[in-house]
């Protein structure tokens, strides 16, 4: 079964590109102060693992590119059952080629651990190589963005993150579930598993933070559609 985790954007990229005035919009809407008086603007990592998934990993660099400063993208020789499977970044490169300048790609020779989450769980974490990037590093104030490949929020959301004052240290960016197809979403609570933690200059447990719960999500719309 295919299961898609998405929020559509709602504004233009135009539009988050427009100015301070739209930013300022943005800050007032999701209740996160004013615009931040840090320059430069905080960065975005965005971190995911990936399998096979050339499609969604499309939609997403499309969708976040103008807002994300890097995509933290990993993926290992062994799949989650232990067995061999090829890198599939690697063999379809090219047809990511209009976004490599904003990706920090890592490719792990073998998993650790003896079930399938367990060695889910190592590959999870070990997207804090890509933090740590000379030139690329992440440092004091930067956001972290944690999430599967195909939960997928809304460039507005991840701009007030970068621009807003009152952005908490550790967040749940909620998310409309849609199962096989866009058009199919489904009732009830939202998808909350998409986090962001403003970094600390400690390097987190990222599978903690995956799986924690209670977050705060911004207010106002709560990131939701």
């Amino acid at each position: 079964m295919l299961t898609i985790f998405c929020l559509i954007a709602m504004v233009s990229l135009r539009q988050l590109a427009a100015g301070t005035s739209v930013d300022q919009g943005l800050c007032q809407r999701f209740h996160l102060g004013a615009l931040s008086t840090v320059q430069p603007t905080r960065r975005v990592y965005d971190c995911f693992q990936m399998n096979s998934e050339l499609e969604m990993m499309e939609i997403r660099l499309n969708t976040l590119y103008q807002v994300v400063d890097y995509f933290v993208v990993i993926e290992s020789k062994l799949s989650y059952r232990n067995t061999s499977k090829p890198l599939f970044f690697r063999q379809h490169e090219q047809r990511f080629q209009a976004f490599v300048d904003k990706i920090i790609y890592i490719a792990l020779d073998s998993l650790q651990g003896s079930t399938n989450w367990e060695r889910e769980w190592f590959q999870r974490q070990s997207l804090v190589k890509g933090l740590q990037v000379p030139g690329k590093h992440i440092e004091t104030g930067d956001i972290i963005m944690l999430s599967d490949l195909d939960e997928i929020p809304r460039p507005e959301v991840v701009r007030a993150l970068k621009v807003c004052d009152s952005v908490p240290d550790k967040m749940a960016l909620e998310a409309t579930l849609a199962i096989y197809s866009f058009s199919l979403q489904q009732q009830g609570a939202p998808w909350a598993r998409i986090k962001a933690t403003v970094y600390n200059g400690a390097m987190p447990d990222l599978q903690e933070l995956r799986m924690a719960e209670g977050h705060d999500a911004p207010s106002g719309n709560q990131g939701k559609v």
